[in-house]
């Protein structure tokens, strides 16, 4: 996601954009809980099943399940 519509997706209190890009800098520091309520917060926030399968593959292949 690139250009105005980005800036407008992160304005929005449903986008899932920004606790999805938080995800491997929490992990990164060792703060998994934390890492994986980003991942929870953006599978709740996406309404497109497509989006929110590729959310929880992440998120299991990322040993955050």
């Amino acid at each position: 996601m690139s250009g105005p519509g980005a800036a407008e997706c992160l304005e929005r209190e449903g986008c899932y954009v920004l606790p999805a890009v938080r995800v491997d800098p929490l992990r990164w520091l060792g703060r998994a809980h934390e890492a994986v309520a980003a991942w929870d917060a953006a599978i709740a926030r996406t309404g497109s099943a497509a989006e929110q399968g590729v959310l929880r593959r992440g998120r299991v292949q990322a040993g955050t399940l």
